[in-house]
């Protein structure tokens, strides 16, 4: 581990330089979020096989720990340049250790890990969106104590367990939800009728009491109809109102 070399010196002025010719394109017509280095739960997933992972809290602690903290030191300077960048979100990876893990387990294992990276993420002022695309209800509570500005997708089933209103309710609006249009069996394969039926319930739930961003589930995915995403964005900017 001690061997790994450090960040290229040129890499903070490389990347702001990448950002300034995105911004200058963007203007006032949208921000700029980056896909920044992950938790270190799911940066560690990249360095040792996954079966080893998920259990490695439990049969070896003490290499368990040592590895979600070199996990955090080999990213966090490549984290503070993208913040130095002018980048206007930081977009972190934390799907690995879904809500099938468990609440008790992450709580006691990854959340005090994946908070002490999140204080590093968001302390040059850059807010976080932090990223579960997969079972995330039972972890409602814990990423309130990780301390991200904002949560996504809360897929809805069958694609996750992403229930909006719960997700509402539980997170008292400690951060901003962004979600839940399912991007496949709705934006892709759904009516027209059902398209904005969805977005219109979707939009109706979360504007209540604000700290809501309407999106798809994640990515759309290739060969999504153009008409659906016109009839999907129509309908958001119609109902979208407060």
């Amino acid at each position: 581990m001690k061997y790994e070399p450090g960040m290229d010196k040129a890499y903070p002025k490389k990347i702001k330089k990448i950002v300034s010719v995105i911004k200058e394109v963007i203007g006032d017509d949208g921000i700029v979020g980056v896909w920044s280095p992950h938790g270190p739960f799911n940066n560690s997933s990249l360095l040792i096989d996954l079966n080893s992972l998920y259990s490695l809290f439990l049969t070896d602690y003490k290499f368990y720990e040592k590895l979600m903290n070199f996990s955090i030191e080999r990213i966090k300077d490549y984290t503070n340049a993208i913040s130095d960048s002018g980048v206007d979100i930081h977009c972190i990876g934390a799907n690995v250790a879904g809500g099938f893990m468990g609440k008790k387990i992450f709580d006691k294992y990854i959340l005090p890990f994946e908070k002490k990276y999140m204080d590093i993420v968001q302390s040059k002022g850059v807010p976080a969106l932090y990223h579960n695309c997969g079972k995330i209800m039972n972890l409602v509570e814990s990423y309130i104590e990780v301390g991200p500005k904002m949560v996504e997708p809360f897929s809805p089933p069958p694609m996750g367990d992403g229930n909006l209103a719960e997700a509402k309710m539980k997170s008292e609006g400690r951060f901003i939800i962004v979600g839940n249009v399912d991007q496949v069996n709705i934006l892709k394969q759904g009516t027209i009728d059902k398209i904005k039926k969805v977005t219109k319930d979707t939009v109706e739930i979360g504007k209540v009491g604000g700290k809501f961003i309407l999106q798809s589930a994640d990515f759309l995915e290739y060969a999504t109809p153009l008409e659906h995403l016109k009839a999907y964005i129509k309908t958001e900017i119609e109902y979208g109102n407060y």
